[in-house]
C-alpha cells in the first residue's frame, strides 16, 4: 500500500512540475520569424574574406589571428596601429570594414554559434544571426564605430560585451 501511495505522490508532483515549467515557457515572448536555412554561398564568401583578413594582418603587421575570442584584442591593436591619425578614404575604409568585419563575425560564429545572414537592402554587409537565441549583430557596424571613434572605442571590450549579451539572451530563453 505504501508503494502505491509513494508512486502516486511522485506522479502527482511530476505532473505539477511539468505544468509549472510548461506555463513558464509559454510566457517567453515568441520568436520572430528567423531564417531556418544556412546560405552556404554567403558563409563561404564571408569565410574567404575572414581568411583574407588573417593573411593581411600577418603580412602587413606580422601578427597572427587565430579566430579565438582573445584575437579580437589583436585586431583592435592592428587597427589602432595601422589607421590611428591617418586619413582613409571612404571606399578604402569600407573595404577594411568588410574584411575585418568578416573576421570579427567569423570569430563569433566559430566560438559561440550563429550564421551569416544577408538583410535587405541588397548590397549591405551581412550580419551574424544566432537562431537559438534570436540574437543578431553587425560586425561591420562595430568596425565602423572603431574607425569613427578610434581612441575611444575598444573593439575587444565591445566584443566581450556582445558575447555576454548573446549568452544572457540564450539563458533567458531556456
Amino acid at each position: 500500500m505504501e508503494v502505491i501511495f509513494i508512486f502516486a505522490l511522485i506522479l502527482l508532483v511530476g505532473t505539477a512540475i511539468y505544468f509549472i515549467i510548461d506555463t513558464k515557457q509559454s510566457k517567453i515572448e515568441p520568436r520572430q520569424i528567423v531564417p531556418i536555412y544556412k546560405d552556404d554561398t554567403l558563409n563561404k564568401k564571408m569565410l574567404k574574406q575572414a581568411q583574407l583578413c588573417v593573411e593581411s594582418v600577418l603580412t602587413a603587421f606580422d601578427k597572427q589571428l587565430d579566430y579565438s575570442d582573445e584575437s579580437v584584442r589583436i585586431l583592435d591593436q592592428v587597427i589602432a596601429e595601422g589607421w590611428k591619425g591617418k586619413g582613409i578614404s571612404q571606399n578604402s575604409r569600407e573595404r577594411v570594414v568588410s574584411t575585418f568585419g568578416a573576421y570579427l563575425g567569423q570569430t563569433f560564429i566559430n566560438n559561440h554559434g550563429g550564421i551569416w545572414y544577408e538583410q535587405p537592402p541588397k548590397g549591405s554587409l551581412p550580419i551574424v544571426f544566432v537562431p537559438k537565441s534570436n540574437f543578431e549583430f553587425s560586425p561591420a557596424d562595430m568596425l565602423r564605430e572603431k574607425f569613427t571613434r578610434m581612441s575611444f572605442y575598444d573593439l575587444s571590450l565591445s566584443y566581450y560585451e556582445l558575447v555576454k549579451q548573446a549568452k544572457e539572451r540564450l539563458n533567458a530563453l531556456r
